[in-house]
């Protein structure tokens, strides 16, 4: 498994675990530590796919396919 293939299935199980808290607790009022919670999950996730497009752009300009 590539480390693009890792950070595809931690972004998945971060967006599975939001999805998850939602479908709980749905967009309207909640329990503060739920806000809290998707706000950690949504920074873990963008941490991740920021992470996952300078992989991909790296990996794109150390081995151009032309």
């Amino acid at each position: 498994m590539t480390e693009a293939d890792k950070l595809r299935d931690y972004i998945a199980h971060k967006q599975g675990q939001i999805d998850r808290l939602l479908a709980a607790h749905g967009q309207g009022v909640r329990p503060s530590w739920v806000s809290e919670e998707l706000s950690i999950l949504y920074h873990y996730q963008d941490d991740a796919v920021q992470t996952l497009k300078q992989l991909e752009q790296n990996n794109a300009t150390n081995n151009p396919t032309n």
